[in-house]
Parts: C-alpha cells; structure tokens; sequence
C-alpha cells in the first residue's frame, strides 16, 4: 500500500490574495461565450428553442445538469438533449441563472417548474429574491 502524501504544510512569508471580482469576471466571460456560440458543447432543447451551453458551467451550477452530464447518462455522449415536459421559457430561466447568478421578477410564475431542477438552496436564494421583488 502506498504511502498517503502529507497536506503541504503553509509556508512562512507566503502572501496569498484574492481579486474579488475574478469569479464574476470569468462567469461573465463564459456567458459572452454562451451568448456567441462560442466553445458550446451542449444544446438544451426545449418546444421549439434550443440553447446552447456548457456542460461545466451547467454541471457546476446544478445537481439535476451535473448528474445528467457527470454520471456515465447517454446525454452524456449527446451534442443536443431535449428537455420534456420543460417549457422553454422555464429552460431560458434556468440556463440564464447559471451563467449570471440572477432572476427576474417575470421567473416568479416559474417557480414549480425551477423546483425540480435547481438545488435547494438555490431555490432558497430564489424564493428570497423572488419576495423581495413583490
């Protein structure tokens, strides 16, 4: 049995900093990316819109797409997934927040459909959002 490797321990006078904005920068970024067509290696089709995305990006921001495209599924292998018994719009929404961390007042309606593939907590997030926009 191989030896387990030690957690480097933290080096003296080492500085680490963090840029606060790099994280929205990047998503932003990945959003143009979304918005162009560019490096989109997944198209979410929904009644008669496709969308297209990035797997990481949707993985990342939820469990139901990170178990579509994480777990060996045959969307895995698929260039585009149809989305049944998804409305477009709700898809709209869904893909929308993953890129931008955002909702708007006209998502409120769909709410019982973002229930069945956004986290909870992130549903959480939403349901405050959603009540202090009303």
């Amino acid at each position: 049995m191989a030896d387990e490797a030690e957690p480097e321990a933290p080096r003296q006078n080492c500085m680490n900093f963090s840029i606060g904005r790099h994280s929205r920068e990047v998503l932003d970024q990945l959003n143009e990316y979304r918005l162009s067509g560019k490096l989109c290696d997944i198209v979410l089709r929904a009644d008669d819109d496709s969308f297209p995305a990035h797997r990481v990006v949707l993985s990342a921001a939820s469990k139901y797409f990170n178990g579509m495209f994480c777990n060996n599924m045959a969307e895995c292998q698929l260039k585009e997934v149809p989305l049944f018994g998804v409305r477009s719009s709700t898809l709209r929404a869904i893909v929308d927040f993953a890129y931008t961390s955002e909702v708007n007042n006209s998502s409120y309606m769909l709410l019982s459909s973002l229930l069945e593939i956004i986290n909870v907590e992130q549903l959480i997030v939403f349901i405050a959002l959603v009540v202090q926009l009303v």
